[in-house]
């Protein structure tokens, strides 16, 4: 029994089939990679202005509108601030052990404040949300409602 190799031309369109199959996963697969970067990108760039935002609040004489203003323009370097939904809100429940709410009703139910007639060391919370599709570089619909966030608690001076 005699082995016979096989010759180029018996392999000839192989790495054509190969790469068929391959890239397309190797595209999703960097595509997944960009859109991850990208989330976290933008979930970090939130909670950054939101604390800064909250740190400006802090100091007498600045209002709710000056606080929104601030975290606005952070964020408009790099996104689409349109599409992002700031809340400021009166943190004084959190003083008593209260967890941090868990959905967006919950938040939204908080008491309003105007930071300008915050006492002092009164607790304010300042929030902004996005949802991802709707500043995506591509948005991707198998994501569905992601929702991005950054929040921080600060206490008035």
């Amino acid at each position: 029994m005699t082995l016979r190799r096989k010759t180029p031309r018996d392999r000839k369109g192989t790495t054509t089939v190969e790469a068929a199959l391959i890239l397309p996963l190797f595209f999703l697969f960097l595509f997944g990679l960009f859109t991850i970067g990208h989330a976290l990108m933008i979930h970090n760039l939130l909670d950054g202005a939101s604390r800064s935002a909250g740190r400006f609040g802090a100091n007498e004489g600045i209002t709710t509108a000056m606080v929104e203003a601030t975290l606005i323009d952070m964020l408009s370097s790099s996104m689409d601030t349109s599409q992002v939904n700031i809340i400021v809100k009166d943190g004084s429940s959190f003083d008593n052990g209260a967890s941090l709410p868990a959905t967006e009703e919950e938040y939204d139910n908080l008491p309003n404040i105007n930071i300008e007639q915050a006492g002092h060391r009164q607790l304010f919370l300042v929030r902004a949300t996005v949802r991802y599709n709707d500043i995506a570089i591509l948005p991707v619909p198998l994501v569905g409602e992601i929702v991005l966030s950054g929040e921080s608690l600060t206490r008035h001076e």
